[in-house]
Formats: C-alpha cells, structure tokens, sequence
C-alpha cells in the first residue's frame, strides 16, 4: 500500500490544505495537524503538510525510533537547498551541480525546531523530538515545491529510491490550491 502511495506522490504534487498555524516545537500537538495531508515515505516515518496564507508547515514523523538530526532537502523558487537541523540550524545551496558550505543561523524564510541537549550531573544527552516541524515562507517556495529527507542517527534516507542531488523522484507538493 505504501510504494503505490510513493510513486504517486513522486510523479504528481499532493495539494496541501490550509490549516491553523502550527508551534514549530517537535511535539505534534492536539489537533494542530489535524487538516493536514499524510504521505507515507516508508512504513514509520510519514510526512504532514499544511499552510495558511504566509506559511508551508510540514512535520517529519516518525513511529519506529527517535532520530537527532535532519536534512530536508527542498526544490524551491530559487533552486535546491539543504536546511539542517541538529542542536543548531543551518542551510547549504546546491548550485553548479556541487553543495556550498553551510551557512549556520542564517535562517530567516524558515524554522525547525532544534534537537536539545541537556546537561545535568555532569552528563549530556539528547533529547530527541517525537518529529521534526518546520515553518517556511510561501513566497520562497512558489507555487509547487518538492522533499528530500535525511533523517540522522539512525540514518534514513526518504524517498528511499531518490537522491539528494535530483529532485525527480522527490515529494512534491501543490501551494497554489486546495
């Protein structure tokens, strides 16, 4: 049930509904994402869109293990980027086929929220998100934009027949109706 759901999402844009504003924290909260889309990347790990006026919200979800880190990878107007996300933000731009450095902090047409370290007694440790959310301009995006996941520690890479360098076989998704 799940390949035949990919293979459509790759190969048409699922149109994402509008919804209420969604607090970008790692926590999917009552209802917050209740009107969004579901796509199924594999048989854990499923992707929600929804957006208002200003906004894409999309959150990473994952049901078999809690993961620390993530790239999401987005064709957008401009081209494709990498937006990390670890204890820090940071967003790299593939251009002329090779990926810059990237840039930490520099987030200013999206947010996602960050994986925390805690320190007690003498000890780190990392408390991971239940998903991964994120909050990105519209006006960024245009009217169709596509999703590479890399999910971190454990590695995932989603979807799975994709890559990162070729937005082809990527999610892809419609703004511009619902």
């Amino acid at each position: 049930m799940i390949l035949p759901l990919l293979f459509v999402a790759a190969l048409s844009p699922v149109i994402v509904p509008a919804g209420p504003y969604v607090l970008v924290n790692g926590v999917l909260g009552p209802g917050e994402w209740r009107p969004s889309v579901r796509i199924p990347l594999d048989e854990h790990t499923e992707l929600r869109a929804q957006k208002d006026a200003r906004s894409l919200f999309l959150a990473v979800a994952f049901r078999d293990s809690s993961h620390t880190g993530l790239d999401l990878y987005v064709k957008c107007r401009d081209g494709i980027r990498m937006l990390h996300v670890s204890a820090a933000l940071g967003e790299r731009v593939f251009h002329d086929g090779t990926w810059s450095d990237i840039e930490w902090g520099r987030n200013r047409w999206w947010t996602a929220n960050p994986v925390c370290v805690a320190a007690g007694d003498g000890t780190q440790h990392v408390v991971a998100p239940e998903a991964f959310e994120f909050q990105l301009a519209r006006s960024r995006l245009g009217r169709q934009a596509a999703f590479y996941v890399h999910l971190k520690r454990p590695e995932k890479k989603l979807p799975a027949d994709a890559s990162p360098d070729d937005p082809g076989r990527w999610v892809r998704l419609s703004l511009d109706r619902e």
